[in-house]
């Protein structure tokens, strides 16, 4: 049996959209195997398409096969829970090269289980702010400009 990888599940929409691809194949698992074949092609992503046609090996779905696929699936989810969240707040919308060198950094630094909840704050100006494992670190570019200007503040308005 091939194994799903979570390695490409990299941030926290990604891992609610695996769920939502999950519950789609499974609502039509125990249909017709026609239906499963047009979700599989129209609405699943190639990874799991590719997996679930690897269970299947061009057999025809029978109980045993449904089963199988239904528990194998519950297992994915399962594993997707467990990948832990680190929150990210940026000035910008990140691109998903940006997404990616973020996250391989994130797990090589942190851990492989590890997804990314991104938001959007332009208000930061630049930087980020992190959240993870119930710790705050404020590294933005707002921050560092209040701190700047607090100290030196009678420098600048004597200058």
């Amino acid at each position: 049996m091939n194994d799903y990888s979570l390695s490409s599940i990299k941030t926290l929409e990604e891992r609610k959209r695996l769920y939502s691809e999950i519950s789609l194949v499974l609502d039509v698992l125990f249909r017709q195997q026609a239906d499963l074949e047009k979700i599989l092609d129209t609405q699943a992503s190639p990874q799991l398409r590719t997996y679930i046609l690897g269970l299947l090996q061009g057999k025809p779905l029978d109980e045993n096969l449904r089963e199988r696929i239904s528990k194998n699936l519950a297992e994915i989810k399962n594993k997707a829970e467990g990948l832990q969240a680190i929150t990210l707040t940026l000035a910008f919308e990140a691109q998903q090269s940006t997404i990616d060198k973020i996250s391989a950094f994130a797990r090589q630094l942190l851990a492989e289980n590890i997804i990314i909840e991104i938001n959007v704050e332009p208000s930061i100006l630049g930087g980020a702010i992190i959240v993870f494992n119930g710790l705050y670190r404020d590294y933005s570019l707002k921050t560092k400009l209040e701190e700047v200007f607090k100290t030196k503040r009678e420098e600048l308005f004597n200058f």
